[in-house]
């Protein structure tokens, strides 16, 4: 691997923990990589660091440092810091090589908005809801037995509740222009993507660990050989005993999909027939309104699928209005025109931290045939003239 895939590679890396999580094994190759090579970085980068932060200056460095040590795990916090401190400069440049590669300048946050004014917010088991937008961290056992809220995430695994105790159930509802970080009683992970709902019990019980979810969601599943995994939706379900996979029930295009990074799951219909086994890499698809449909192999690729999470628009030879649905969960907006181009396709990544204005030239830029005009939520999608 040459030296400048190396540190793109790095960058990735640093980029997916500031942000998410890294996996044990990613997490190994970091501080593998500052333990041989990061030291010797770390004067060349202080050189570059300060005028790079000039440029960049919107970039809320005290904020996002922040967000990173709340997820540090408290037995690697010492290297890890020693380790953004010295690399602190990639971090910089990923941010940098998305602009460049969209040719924007001066990207920023983008706004998170909501449909019901509520927002994010938790139904807790008495059927009472807590708006969970402003709140960074808030012990909720007060409310709601065994739920911490902390840096913007909610976590269950702190586990008070006695043997044979009722728990009840929550729902977690992620509006449009928004997505969220839960943990769940026994360690599985779960990212909300906008316009989601996911209902869950606070402690499993029984045979199964059974999830329900509408939208779109990763799991990061707790590996438990003598509990399955259950995800079910309208129209499909997922088991699994330990593995990361995504779920969108969306179904922008009339399909429902399964996409599976690491380890194995079964996917079957809503009355678990038909089991698809899929292995690493490959993601199934189910049709939504067509009778006694039958899970299959998809050919959509699993980048696709899973680059929200890594805070990325990923379009394959995707059509305009799938690619609009996208952005109008993620915007909070909604589309107006643009019937007469179903046809046309596009292919792109972009980073989810633009502007929409930003996102809508980057569109524009690639066609000769629409443009996009804003007012408020309402986005007007009007043909050019010849």
């Amino acid at each position: 691997m040459g030296i400048i895939q190396e540190y793109i590679r790095i960058a990735h890396l640093l980029a997916k923990k500031l942000l998410w999580s890294l996996t044990e094994n990613e997490e190994q190759q970091l501080v593998k990589w500052y333990t041989e090579k990061g030291k010797k970085c770390e004067s060349i980068l202080s050189l570059h660091f300060t005028q790079l932060l000039e440029r960049y200056q919107k970039i809320d460095s005290n904020r996002e440092w922040e967000k990173f040590q709340q997820r540090l795990d408290k037995k690697k916090s010492r290297i890890w810091k020693r380790l953004m401190e010295g690399a602190a400069g990639i971090c910089l440049v990923v941010g940098v090589s998305f602009l460049l590669r969209w040719q924007m300048d001066d990207r920023q946050q983008v706004v998170i908005g909501d449909d019901d004014g509520l927002g994010i917010h938790l139904i807790m088991s008495n059927g009472k809801k807590l708006n969970l937008s402003d709140r960074r961290s808030f012990d909720l056992r007060q409310v709601e037995r065994n739920v911490v809220l902390h840096s913007g995430s909610l976590d269950y695994r702190e586990n008070t509740v006695a043997d044979g105790e009722e728990t009840g159930v929550n729902t977690l509802v992620v509006p449009k222009g928004a997505f969220y970080h839960l943990i769940l009683s026994e360690g599985t992970k779960v990212w909300l993507n906008s316009d989601s709902k996911i209902t869950y019990p606070i402690l499993f019980s029984g045979n199964t660990r059974e999830v329900e979810l509408e939208g779109e969601a990763f799991f990061d599943v707790a590996k438990d050989m003598e509990h399955p995994f259950l995800v079910k939706t309208k129209v499909l379900q997922v088991q699994v005993l330990g593995t990361c996979f995504n779920v969108n029930t969306h179904g922008d295009d009339g399909r429902v999909f399964v996409a599976l990074e690491r380890g194995k799951v079964e996917v079957g219909n809503i009355e678990g027939k038909g089991m698809l086994l899929l292995k690493p890499g490959e993601v199934a698809e189910i049709a939504v309104n067509q009778r006694n449909a039958q899970v299959k192999l998809s050919n959509v690729s699993l980048q696709e699928q899973i680059a929200w999470k890594e805070g990325m628009f990923c379009f394959r030879r995707m059509p305009l209005s799938e690619i609009l649905k996208q952005v109008a969960r993620y915007y909070n907006v909604q589309f107006v025109g643009g019937e007469e181009i179903e046809r046309d396709v596009y292919s792109g990544d972009i980073s989810r931290n633009v502007t929409l204005e930003e996102l809508l030239k980057a569109i524009e830029s690639q066609t000769d045939e629409i443009r996009f005009e804003v007012v408020g939520k309402v986005v007007y999608v009007i043909k050019k003239r010849d």
